[in-house]
């Protein structure tokens, strides 16, 4: 370990740490490494927190593990601010812009969605929000399909 106290940086596997924290470890081809944030708590709800502070701009991002008691639901979620944007579930379950616990969906979005092949520029866009369609791009055609729900009255 290498604390540079001019520079207030601190090195780890290194003599010459370039950031506040500087972790180096050099591995064998094929090995796995990695760093291991552990956090232990005799509550019954535990959470391990990494945050990335920038206090000026007021930039504040958080990344979450947190389990119920015993570790039910494990939950690794990405917070903006103080508004969570992302979860994975235990479940394999993804949630953006949502804090459903899990609505039972792979990917459960909470606005507008935008799935696009990048290769033919042709994209599937869902959005609920400015009026409930689901719209398919064929760039190669030059042609778009829009599908909309629309409310009947009966007689």
């Amino acid at each position: 370990m290498m604390m540079d106290n001019t520079s207030a940086r601190l090195g780890i596997g290194t003599s010459s740490p370039a950031r506040a924290l500087d972790i180096v470890k050099t591995i064998a081809s094929g090995a796995i490494e990695g760093i291991k944030i552990e956090v232990n708590h005799s509550s019954s709800t535990s959470a391990g927190i990494l945050d990335f502070v920038h206090t000026q701009f007021d930039a504040r991002f958080r990344i979450q593990s947190i389990a119920g008691a015993a570790g039910a639901n494990p939950t690794l979620s990405f917070i903006v601010r103080s508004t969570t944007a992302m979860s994975i579930l235990q479940s394999g379950n993804v949630n953006i812009g949502s804090t459903t616990t899990d609505a039972g969906f792979r990917l459960d979005v909470n606005g507008t969605a935008r799935f696009k092949d990048t290769g033919s520029n042709s994209s599937v866009i869902i959005d609920y929000a400015t009026g409930g369609y689901i719209r398919v791009n064929d760039a190669s055609l030059g042609e778009a399909i829009r599908l909309r729900a629309e409310r009947k009255s009966v007689v």
